[in-house]
């Protein structure tokens, strides 16, 4: 069995000889004990070190790894699923956690466990605070449920906490709709939304893309924009904060005042 690396992703496969393979002759002949360990053990989280690392960290840093036991190197595995957080990070929460008594560890493991019966309003995507059960909709957060909110007025946003960012400055009083990421499944529940009209609903007027200034997310204005043309929205108003964001700012970490101006800013598209 051998290792090699495709799409960016770590896989394993049954080559015959691990030469079929660049990436596997090149890690196997300076680690040749560490990557038959991870070959033995299927073990991605080595791997990846080895293959994404420089070597003296990845040979330390696997070298610790396969001292720990196999319960702190799940935990291990499974902390770094989390964003921005890598093996050396990972390691420190995992021994952090270690540190906690039975009740602190079996209060956090139920707090976990409880993000199962978490739901999303079924119009902005949004995990209320308070929920109501409309006929004909499902449950939607308390927001969509105020029926003082600007109606003909919505603002796409990539995430919760954005949403939270622009619900602190008190001065957006029109409706959400959590995207994710812009992809075609996604941008594809964006135009069902604005086909929505029931609930005391309207076809928007003005769409506020509510997106970070980066040159990924501009990329994504893009489609959205194609996206809606091809869909017939031709009275609907596009328009996007203003820039008083900067370039690479990330939403969610920007002031209040930052946020008011790029409001008060916005741009038509």
């Amino acid at each position: 069995m051998c290792l090699f690396r495709a799409k960016r992703e770590t896989k394993f496969c049954e080559a015959g000889s691990y030469s079929a393979h660049a990436d596997c002759e090149r890690l196997t002949y300076p680690y040749p004990s560490l990557v038959s360990i991870c070959i033995a053990q299927q073990n991605e989280y080595g791997v990846k070190l080895l293959l994404n690392s420089a070597s003296g960290f990845a040979l330390a840093s696997l070298s610790n790894y396969f001292m720990y036991s196999p319960i702190i190197q799940q935990l291990i595995e499974k902390l770094m699923l989390l964003p921005s957080v890598g093996p050396k990070t990972a390691e420190q929460y995992a021994f952090s956690l270690k540190e906690l008594d039975a009740k602190e560890l079996q209060a956090l493991a139920e707090a976990i466990k409880s993000l199962e019966k978490l739901t999303r309003c079924a119009l902005c995507g949004k995990i209320p605070a308070r929920q109501k059960e409309v006929k004909g909709v499902g449950l939607i957060c308390e927001i969509c449920a105020d029926e003082k909110r600007e109606r003909s007025i919505l603002m796409v946003i990539e995430s919760e906490p954005a949403l939270e960012s622009i619900e602190k400055t008190a001065r957006y009083q029109g409706l959400y709709f959590i995207l994710g990421e812009a992809n075609e499944k996604n941008i594809k529940r964006l135009l069902q939304r604005l086909q929505t009209t029931h609930y005391s609903l309207q076809t928007p007027k003005e769409l506020i893309l509510a997106f970070d200034v980066t040159p990924q997310q501009e990329l994504s204005i893009f489609e959205i924009k194609q996206a809606i043309k091809h869909a017939g929205f031709a009275d609907l108003t596009i328009s996007r904060l203003g820039r008083g964001l900067p370039t690479g700012a990330d939403l969610r970490y920007a002031d209040t005042a930052t946020i008011l101006g790029a409001l008060d800013h916005r741009e038509k598209l």
